[in-house]
């Protein structure tokens, strides 16, 4: 996945910005209510089942988008995010000045 520092001027910063295109999926939670996330984060291979972004408990997929959209997170390369996926956006530049936004704001 593609990697953007949070800020370009510096590009030694770690953590960094990861970028990437998927599906917008909808699910319904039954504690969280409707919650939308990006078809890679939100379906678990190990459970063969949607589950919610918030809680990680199993859920009912109410829509899948046909046309992917750009999410991002901000995390070290190689390693777990540090944050919640940001997105979906139209364009990857979209995903980013969100991410550095949220990262800037952060004591």
């Amino acid at each position: 996945m593609p990697h953007h520092y949070i800020d370009p001027k510096t590009r030694t910063a770690l953590p960094e910005i990861e970028t990437w295109q998927d599906y917008e999926v909808t699910i319904r939670c039954k504690k969280h209510g409707l919650q939308r996330g990006p078809e890679s984060v939100i379906n678990d291979i190990e459970r063969e089942c949607p589950v919610c972004p918030v809680c990680g408990k199993a859920s009912k997929m109410k829509s899948m988008s046909h046309e992917h959209a750009w999410f991002s997170w901000i995390c070290i390369p190689g390693c777990d995010p540090d944050s919640d996926c940001f997105g979906p956006f139209s364009s990857e530049d979209a995903a980013v000045v969100a991410a550095r936004k949220f990262a800037m704001s952060q004591p």
